[in-house]
């Protein structure tokens, strides 16, 4: 039982205001422990339920404010640049860092940027049968995949009209913040080479638009492109810290 809740990776909803805080927390401190319980008292506030609120600390902790996970570059390099800039939209972030740390996020997301493609609106319980498909125990995955769907309709990743889901347009224009990305998903992929045209087709994005990409890789220091003998763009990563 264990080992099935480390490959799903969460169960919980995870509001953009708990993440942002977690967020928060680590760009102001490198004191894990101490983050933690400020984390975990905070929630304790606004989550009825002792372990509801434990469990959602937990999961927002392997987020952000864990070193022990192997994701501590992406977290290095978001720090970086967030404080570089007076105002950041933390959302794009957390999805970076949350189809990396959770498995369950990463296939939800892969699912729904994948039927995207060739459906303007989605059914909830079609994303849940393909999720389920790649789990060996679907019992819990309907409960699961509906968590993730609400986190990232709260991310503003996803829209509700009425029973279907929609998934919302955006556009990345901030070539740190793309470049950051463009790693994020490279990391998810376990891959340290991608096509320009497998990066543009990558069903994790989901609606985000890479605008201008070739341009802000070309400016980044943590990826770059090139052209391997056939002529292929190939963007491969550079730095990883």
């Amino acid at each position: 039982m264990a080992d099935k809740k480390v490959l799903l990776g969460m169960d919980r909803f995870l509001a953009l205001e708990w993440a942002n805080y977690a967020l928060d927390l680590f760009l102001s401190s490198d004191d894990e422990e101490k983050n933690y319980e400020l984390l975990s008292n905070q929630l304790k506030k606004e989550i009825s339920g002792i372990e509801s609120a434990r469990k959602t600390s937990i999961q927002l902790k392997r987020l952000w404010l864990t070193e022990k996970n192997g994701k501590q570059d992406l977290r290095s390099i978001a720090k970086e640049i967030i404080n570089n800039r007076t105002v950041v939209n933390y959302s794009i972030f957390h999805l970076g860092m949350a189809i990396n740390v959770f498995p369950i996020f990463y296939e939800t997301c892969n699912k729904i940027g994948t039927l995207s493609k060739s459906h303007q609106y989605l059914n909830r319980q079609i994303i849940i049968r393909r999720v389920s498909e790649t789990f060996a125990n679907p019992t819990s995955i309907p409960r699961i995949v509906n968590r993730v769907i609400q986190t990232l309709v709260d991310w503003r990743f996803l829209l509700v009209n009425e029973d279907s889901l929609l998934v919302k347009q955006v556009n990345l224009e901030d070539k740190e913040i793309s470049s950051w990305f463009v790693f994020s998903l490279m990391k998810a992929s376990n891959c340290q080479e991608m096509t320009i045209p497998d990066l543009l087709s990558n069903p994790n994005k989901m609606g985000i638009n890479l605008v201008d990409i070739r341009s802000h890789i070309n400016q980044s220091n943590i990826i770059k492109i090139n052209r391997d003998t056939f002529g292929s763009e190939i963007i491969s990563v550079i730095k990883v810290r």
